[in-house]
């Protein structure tokens, strides 16, 4: 149901960690062999280019960005998203689409993602949301393990406790297993969206649950 309903281009938007990571597909062709071809992710990740952003990575293949700041969220999310747009020669109205991770994760980066889409439906009713579940760290890295990358998805990670899931950073690694899992999930379009996990901060939970802060 991913595919047929999913309409081009689209954006997906990752807060659930510290900094942003966005991902922008021009078409459904490639988007199909990223997903499905185990050669897509490695071509991916071979595909990093270095621009006069220092402070961002960028991976490009023909018709698809992935984009990553290590920054605080609510300062990058907005310059990362346009200039991401930029490089595919887009315009926020060309995007049809926009698949949001909302958690689990950082409470308040999964607050400012919601916020900031929301706040882009409100401008332009046509535009489809559609939410997408995010990976622990633990999940993540056994993943990366099974792939053979654990090594690198820790080098992009940086400082991150195993024992709470919104420490470290925004990966590559995210970014293109929480794809894979939008179409695995088989979600549908919503009208707005909020965090899935994380209705109260993470501290409050942590008491709730009887663990120590």
């Amino acid at each position: 149901m991913f595919i047929e309903q999913l309409q081009f281009p689209f954006a997906l938007i990752l807060t659930h960690r510290r900094g942003v990571g966005i991902i922008i597909c021009k078409n459904n062709l490639e988007l199909k062999s990223l997903i499905l071809n185990d050669s897509g992710f490695t071509n991916i990740i071979n595909s990093k280019i270095n621009l006069i952003d220092s402070n961002i990575e960028y991976f490009l293949t023909e018709q698809t960005l992935f984009s990553r700041v290590i920054g605080k969220t609510a300062e990058n999310l907005f310059a990362v998203y346009q200039k991401s747009l930029k490089i595919v020669s887009l315009t926020s109205q060309d995007i049809k689409t926009i698949i949001v991770g909302v958690g689990p994760g950082s409470f308040t980066g999964l607050r400012l993602g919601c916020a900031f889409v929301n706040g882009l439906k409100t401008g332009s009713k046509e535009l489809n949301l559609l939410p997408v579940s995010t990976y622990l760290t633990n999940e993540l890295l056994d993943i990366c393990k099974f792939k053979n990358c654990e090594f690198e998805c820790k080098q992009q990670l940086g400082e991150f406790d195993l024992d709470d899931e919104s420490t470290g950073f925004i990966t590559f690694f995210d970014l293109y297993f929480s794809l894979k899992k939008a179409w695995e999930e088989k979600r549908y379009y919503v009208e707005s969206l909020s965090p899935e996990y994380g209705k109260e901060p993470g501290p409050v939970l942590k008491l709730r649950e009887g663990n120590l802060l």
